[in-house]
Parts: C-alpha cells; structure tokens; sequence
C-alpha cells in the first residue's frame, strides 16, 4: 500500500491548537502486561472462508 491509496477523509483535520497542547514523551518504559489469546483455528477458518 502507497501512501496514495490512504483515505484520511474520515480523519479529522488537526489544528494548530491541537499541536499548542502536544506532549513530547520520550524513553517511556514498554508495556509490561501480556494478555494470553486462544485461537480456535475452526472458527479462524470458517470466518476466513467468508
């Protein structure tokens, strides 16, 4: 995908009083939490059909 084929028409425009009360967040720490996922691959299947 190119940056061509993006549709930001759904986006909304950002204004320079959004950038006005941007924060700058730099060396935060990485997320610590994992969360465990169950895949049923019949299910994952059946939907990948459709």
């Amino acid at each position: 995908m190119t940056d061509e084929n993006l549709d930001f028409s759904d986006c909304p425009e950002v204004t320079p009083e959004m950038f006005a009360k941007a924060v700058v967040r730099r060396g935060l720490p990485a997320a610590k939490t994992k969360t465990q996922v169950i895949l049923r691959i019949d299910v994952y299947e059946h939907q990948v059909e459709y």
